[in-house]
Parts: C-alpha cells; structure tokens; sequence
C-alpha cells in the first residue's frame, strides 16, 4: 500500500488506509465539464441511494498515470481528512 503525506492545519503526518478493505463506494469521472460533473453527481445520488454517501473524484492529468489502487487509497484517505475539516468546522 502506498504511503501518503499530507498536511492538514499545519501538522504534517503519514497515514496509510487500505481502500481495497474500505467498503465505501467510489465513483470516478473522466472527460466531463464541471457542470456535467455536477449533474452526474445529484443524479447519482437521487437515483441511487447507496450514492448518497459515495465518493465522487474526477480525473486529473496526475491521476491518470496512476494505479487504480492508489486512486482508491487516495480518494479514501482525501475523504477522511475532509470529514475531520468539516466536523472541526461544527465544533
């Protein structure tokens, strides 16, 4: 598994999240507008909801001569440090 480096409200750590093990969905975009991307979202969510909870990534020029596998742990561990900005935000 490939380790990531990231800083977040200026403490820098290595974290390591399985995404293969992790049982979110995942829903990767390639090749659509930003307003396509929109649409594609609360479509998803509106009709599928097991979507509702999903992570949605779009494809970057980096992201693309990636691994799936290390997209997922990405995606996954992105998701992490987002929800603990936002539940800091509430607190």
């Amino acid at each position: 598994m490939r380790p990531y480096f990231r800083h977040l409200h200026g403490w820098s750590f290595l974290h390591r999240i399985p995404a293969m093990e992790d049982t979110r969905k995942i829903i990767i975009i390639h090749g659509f507008s930003n307003d396509e991307v929109v649409a594609l979202m609360r479509a998803a969510k509106a009709a599928l909801p097991a979507a509702k909870d999903a992570i949605f990534c779009t494809t970057t020029p980096t992201t693309m001569q990636w691994k799936l596998k290390d997209l997922l742990d990405h995606m996954v561990l992105e998701d992490a440090q987002m929800k603990a900005m936002n539940q800091k935000k509430t607190c």
